[in-house]
């Protein structure tokens, strides 16, 4: 389920995101024809939130960058669903694929 999800920012104000709902999420907060669209507070920041994709992609571009016949271009690409509870969280971008990684060498520069 579809819900709208308040998350602070560190710098103060906050951001209201559709995000997706857990299954414990789902239990209704308010009684009312509305309730869904009544935002519900996250646990966390916005920035703590996406903070948790920051390990995921250094150790991607790490690995890459660590390849013998190093690319001259890097492109990750991934998606990403916030969660009230949890944070981010890394979903699919394809039918099976979590991660699209694009890998360049410009043989001209050599």
């Amino acid at each position: 389920m579809r819900r709208f999800t308040e998350f602070l920012l560190d710098e103060g104000g906050s951001i209201i995101i559709e995000t997706e709902s857990l299954d414990d999420e789902d239990k209704p907060i308010k009684a009312s024809l509305c309730e869904k669209h009544v935002p519900i507070r996250a646990e966390m920041s916005f920035e703590s939130a996406l903070e948790k994709i920051k390990p995921l992609s250094s150790v991607l571009i790490s690995k890459i960058e660590s390849l013998a016949n190093k690319p001259d271009e890097i492109q990750l690409e991934f998606a990403i669903i916030l969660k009230a509870k949890c944070g981010a969280v890394i979903t699919s971008i394809a039918s099976d694929a979590n991660f699209k990684i694009t890998l360049k060498w410009n043989r001209c520069n050599q």
